[in-house]
């Protein structure tokens, strides 16, 4: 997970986008190996990288790295807006966005997710190389759309 953390901060700063990977133990999370990413000019938005084996869903029971935009607290300035380009947001990336589960948005989750299944415990350097750059799109087409919405609301 540093490696990918570091190869997305060095793709993002050749684009001139300085960020911090910063660890989740910042947002109470003490014993959570998560990395986080801040980008600049996002307020209390950011990116998580994180392993973890889900009890449910289609990764049930595999071994997976996930990539997510948190935008809890944000339901209606941020993450309801996001929906609304979230095909077009699809089809830039070529990839699909996971969301959270009912369920877990009514607790007051809000997050797009990317999922990588990584059922070996060592991943070699073409995979780590390959999903940093995926993770990249993720966060510069995410962020481009929370800019804009963030720019028709201060107008």
């Amino acid at each position: 997970m540093n490696e990918i953390c570091r190869r997305i901060e060095q793709n993002l700063l050749q684009r001139g986008i300085a960020v911090k990977c910063v660890s989740a133990a910042r947002w109470g999370k003490a014993r959570s190996s998560a990395l986080c990413l801040v980008m600049p000019g996002l307020q209390d938005v950011f990116y998580r990288l994180c392993r973890t084996q889900p009890r449910t869903g289609i990764y049930s029971g595999r071994k997976i790295l996930m990539g997510e935009v948190v935008l809890d607290g944000h339901k209606h300035s941020l993450y309801l807006p996001l929906l609304n380009y979230q095909s077009e947001m699809e089809r830039r990336l070529g990839f699909r966005l996971e969301r959270e589960s009912p369920s877990m948005e009514q607790t007051g989750r809000y997050r797009f997710k990317m999922c990588f299944p990584v059922d070996k415990e060592k991943v070699d350097l073409s995979t780590i190389e390959e999903i940093a750059g995926v993770l990249t799109e993720f966060i510069l087409v995410t962020s481009d759309y929370i800019r804009k919405i963030q720019a028709a609301k201060t107008g």
